[in-house]
C-alpha cells in the first residue's frame, strides 16, 4: 500500500468516528403553555429563532396537551415567541441552548385584548325612479288571446262563479 492511500483510510476512518458525534451534538427544547389559571392552551404557535440555526427559525404548535416540542436544534442563543389568538404574545429572549440537552421552556399566556373586527362590504341598491316601463315582447298568439272590448268576435269569457252571475 502506498502511503497516499494510508493517509486516506486514516483520514476516512477518522472522520467516521467523529461524524456520528457532530451529528449527535443536537438539542431539545419542550414546554408546557399555559393560562393564567392553570389551564393548557393548545395550538399556540412556538418560534424558535438563533443565528446557530441554518434555516433561522423553526415553528412549532402546541397539541392538545399544551406541549410542544422543537427537535434537532443546534447549541446556541436562541429567542422563543409564542402567539395565539386572544392572547398577548410572549417572548422569551437569551435562552441558552447547549449540546446533547432538552431544554425546557414553560411559558403562561396572559390575555389579550378582547375584540372583534367586523367588515361589511354591500353595494346600495339601484332604483330606477324615472323609468318604470317594463317592456315586454309578446308573441302574436299572446296578443290574440288577450280580451280587448274593440273587438266584438274576442274570445267570450264564461263566469262560472254563481254570485258574479246573479248580479
Amino acid at each position: 500500500m502506498t502511503i497516499q492511500k494510508m493517509c486516506f483510510l486514516c483520514t476516512a476512518a477518522i472522520a467516521m468516528t467523529l461524524l456520528p458525534s457532530l451529528l449527535r451534538a443536537q438539542s431539545t427544547i419542550s414546554g408546557v403553555v399555559t393560562d393564567p389559571i392553570g389551564s393548557v392552551v393548545a395550538g399556540v404557535q412556538v418560534e424558535a429563532a438563533s443565528p446557530a440555526l441554518i434555516e433561522r427559525s423553526r415553528t412549532v404548535t402546541t397539541d392538545s396537551q399544551g406541549r410542544y416540542t422543537i427537535f434537532g436544534v443546534r447549541p446556541g442563543t436562541y429567542t422563543l415567541t409564542f402567539t395565539a389568538s386572544r392572547f398577548s404574545t410572549v417572548k422569551k429572549d437569551s435562552i441558552d441552548v447547549p449540546s446533547n440537552v432538552t431544554v425546557n421552556v414553560s411559558t403562561e399566556m396572559v390575555v389579550g385584548t378582547v375584540g372583534q373586527t367586523v367588515e361589511v362590504h354591500a353595494t346600495t341598491p339601484v332604483v330606477d325612479v324615472e323609468n318604470v316601463a317594463h317592456p315586454a315582447i309578446l308573441s302574436r298568439s299572446d296578443m290574440d288571446a288577450l280580451p280587448t272590448a274593440r273587438d266584438i268576435g274576442g274570445p267570450i269569457t264564461t263566469f262560472t262563479n254563481p254570485r258574479i252571475l246573479r248580479l
